[in-house]
């Protein structure tokens, strides 16, 4: 038999084919893990029914609890964790994996402004932040610095207040890594608005030399639907912005992983109002709500999509009610359009589930409501 050249490569051709064939299927590409939180049922108690709220996020498909743990409500709880150790072992028991935001006490809660939107102590949040980690360690894995700081609600605004914030994170950040290494902390939690970028950019000026596991973002967007070009919010369709600030603010020793690394996205607020702010009809809900997993499921540089609140509030008129769940436990349709587009979402496995200590199922009962349920119970945006 002669041996060509064209045979030789035939026969390798064959061979390769062969071993495409004979090889198992790569695994689906993962997405961002899914997420939720509502602070006024799942820690506080304050309406709704954690039990069943757990159950609504198994339908959702959840793998993350996010949960405000804010310096005014831990002083009206007398220092006390036992709230939060409450709904964190409730998150457990069910295979969540708990994500703290830490933050001061905003202008519309008439709690204690040591720690405040007035007054940015870092002395004070280097403290707090070092005994959160020190009582959470090993239960809670997350954790992202201050909420909406280019909100004035969360900070008060004047030309220092990137450096406000710059000074907060990197005074919890070193006490949160000191304790618990291991811990991933994230940077940012910035409202969509607000000159959210150009707040970003000046914290994270050149030679600022901030670390960070990542940059937590809050995507609304409510002019346009997701994948739509996006002017007036730094939206959901607006990765390929974040993507390249935070390349540049690794590249410019401004904020950067541990290795060195831009920093993942992880958007952790999302959702749409029915009343408040910017109401939207149901069917415009439904169709802008399939939208957003749909984007979002393509965007494999996003690591978290966290819905913003489950129950409504129970409130005449509030200014922010993204709740996709009746009080009665019904849901609303862009319920079942969450519950259908997450089917199925390729992302990481459930934690391994942890009892709740003393038996407990981690329910309502025996939980005690109080403090101001987290972010905003319906009363203020998020």
């Amino acid at each position: 038999m002669i041996v060509t050249v064209r045979t030789l490569r035939l026969a390798v051709a064959g061979a390769m084919a062969a071993l495409v064939a004979a090889a198992p299927a790569a695994p689906a590409r993962a997405a961002a893990d899914l997420a939720v939180q509502d602070d006024a049922v799942f820690l506080a108690n304050k309406y709704g029914n954690r039990t069943e709220a757990f159950a609504r996020a198994r339908q959702m498909n959840v793998r993350w609890l996010r949960i405000n743990i804010i310096w005014g409500d831990w002083i009206a709880q007398k220092r006390s964790f036992a709230q939060w150790d409450r709904a964190v072992d409730a998150a457990r028991a069910q295979g969540l994996r708990v994500h703290f935001t830490i933050a001061g006490t905003p202008n519309y809660t008439p709690q204690d402004l040591r720690l405040s939107w007035k007054n940015p102590n870092a002395a004070l949040m280097r403290s707090f932040s070092r005994e959160i980690a020190t009582h959470f360690k090993g239960r809670v894995t997350r954790y992202s610095i201050w909420n909406e700081p280019n909100l004035v609600i969360w900070l008060k605004r004047n030309s220092q207040t990137p450096t406000y914030y710059r000074n907060l994170y990197k005074a919890a950040y070193g006490a949160i890594k000191g304790v618990d290494p291991a811990a991933e902390v994230l940077i940012g939690e910035c409202a969509s608005g607000r000159g959210a970028l150009e707040f970003l950019n000046k914290v994270a000026k050149p030679g600022a030399n901030l670390r960070a596991d990542g940059l937590a973002h809050h995507p609304f967007q409510f002019n346009v639907i997701p994948g739509a070009p996006d002017k007036k919010y730094l939206g959901i369709s607006n990765l390929p912005q974040l993507q390249a600030a935070v390349r540049t603010w690794a590249r410019t020793k401004g904020i950067r992983t541990k290795s060195g690394g831009a920093l993942p996205i992880h958007y952790t607020e999302f959702g749409y109002l029915r009343r408040g702010l910017y109401p939207f009809s149901d069917a415009k809900r439904v169709a802008w709500t399939r939208a957003a997993y749909k984007v979002v499921r393509k965007q494999p540089a996003v690591k978290t999509f966290l819905w913003y609140q489950l129950y409504t509030p129970p409130i005449a008129k509030p200014l922010w009610d993204s709740s996709i769940i009746r009080l009665d436990n019904q849901p609303y349709s862009v319920f079942n359009t969450i519950v259908k587009s997450a089917r199925g979402w390729p992302q990481h496995k459930l934690a391994p589930k942890v009892p709740v200590p003393g038996g407990g199922s981690g329910g309502d009962p025996g939980a005690s409501p109080g403090g101001s349920g987290g972010s905003s119970g319906g009363l203020t945006p998020p």
